[in-house]
């Protein structure tokens, strides 16, 4: 698995569809430290732990499971609003 670069993180993103939303969500972050990982905004740079993300979602996208999954985000999120 090779590791991934600002730009390559970003190309992974947009062949699976998703917006930085979506990412930092999965990722469980905010869209605004998400960008500055994507951009390189101060010098940020993708981890192992993006890279290991970014292969788990590309093949969950290519079993057609990625939506799937993020809509499970999507409601735990929600359901622990109400469980705090």
């Amino acid at each position: 698995m090779k590791p991934l670069n600002n730009t390559t993180l970003k190309e992974a993103r947009l062949h699976m569809g998703l917006r930085q939303k979506d990412m930092g969500l999965i990722l469980g972050m905010r869209q605004g430290p998400y960008s500055k990982i994507e951009t390189g905004y101060t010098g940020r740079k993708p981890t192992k732990q993006h890279t290991i993300a970014i292969f788990i979602l590309e093949y969950l996208y290519s079993e057609g499971l990625l939506q799937k999954m993020i809509d499970l985000i999507k409601t735990q999120n929600k359901l622990s609003l109400y469980c705090d």
